[in-house]
């Protein structure tokens, strides 16, 4: 909390800056849109977007720092921005903008589409992957939301295709141009024959690579818990799927060592977890009705793979 401590009041001016300097709570120009998205977004929509999330994460860092006058206020200023969103760019049928991968994941993502209009939101997300057959075409601002979204609603297939297409642009094609670190551009090439393309950017890139926290918190299902920081209490919660036959990783958090394992055998999967000494863990699995409150320790679950 120190942090934000030190920080809150120049966090607390450049929000001020921003609504001082939009219109109606419409955000125009400045900020960057979807950077190096790769297909054409409003970028209104999309900075109008980011100014709500930022209000929403300067409520919460108020809320904790004890700030409970600015918690209201820039909660009221995110509440501003989501219904100035609403009105100018939500048509009737739930779309948005022009139709694009990054809109829709950024009304889902930051809480900007009305309820009754949320499940037609998640709709026309999956009709804009489908309709790019499967490539990711988001930017900085959207990658790292793209495949948790769909998971969220309940498409974690389509989020494993995703990740797992190999033409262009996606993930695995830039390994297929001898990529050994996620890339700053989908056209940034390294080849034998040319070298690096030096005017699409570098090689070692994060943007395009916070799809990896989508392996750690869906695939391995390692989750943060916003009221227990530092992962004193956290979610695992990992979905299967891709016709992958196995997945392992760990995060080393403060407590020690949280380990999430699943391997598919025969019409089972197991499920092995390590939750460290001093925490505690909300488990759900695939085919359970209930979740589980699980102490630090070694667990194995088997559940049928067909769930």
């Amino acid at each position: 909390i120190g942090i934000v401590e030190e920080n809150f009041d120049a966090m607390c001016r450049y929000m001020d800056y921003l609504v001082e300097t939009s219109d109606g709570y419409i955000r125009h120009g400045e900020w960057y849109s979807d950077h190096n998205a790769f297909s054409g977004s409003d970028a209104d929509l999309c900075n109008t977007a980011q100014c709500a999330y930022a209000a929403s994460l300067l409520a919460k860092m108020a809320e904790a720092a004890g700030e409970e006058e600015a918690a209201e206020k820039y909660a009221a200023v995110y509440e501003n921005y989501r219904k100035a969103w609403q009105e100018k760019y939500i048509r009737e049928d739930g779309s948005v903008g022009n139709w694009s991968q990054t809109e829709y994941v950024l009304g889902l993502a930051f809480g900007l589409y009305p309820e009754e209009l949320r499940q037609k939101g998640d709709e026309y997300l999956l009709m804009s992957v489908d309709a790019g057959n499967y490539h990711p075409m988001t930017g900085y601002i959207t990658t790292g939301f793209l495949l948790p979204v769909l998971c969220e609603y309940g498409y974690a297939e389509a989020a494993y295709k995703l990740l797992l297409q190999t033409g262009y642009p996606s993930w695995l094609d830039m390994l297929s141009h001898g990529g050994t670190t996620i890339f700053e551009g989908w056209s940034t090439y390294y080849t034998e024959e040319d070298g690096l393309d030096k005017v699409n950017g570098s090689l070692n890139h994060y943007a395009l690579g916070s799809v990896g926290a989508w392996m750690y918190s869906d695939m391995l299902g390692i989750r943060r818990d916003e009221n227990n920081p530092g992962f004193k209490h956290f979610y695992l919660e990992p979905r299967t799927g891709g016709g992958l036959s196995y997945a392992k990783g760990r995060y080393e958090s403060v407590y020690g060592t949280i380990l999430s394992e699943w391997r598919i055998e025969g019409d089972e999967t197991v499920f092995h977890f390590v939750i460290p000494a001093n925490t505690t863990a909300t488990v759900f699995l695939p085919g359970w009705e209930e979740e589980a409150e699980l102490e630090a320790g070694e667990y194995e679950y088997r559940v049928f793979a067909g769930n």
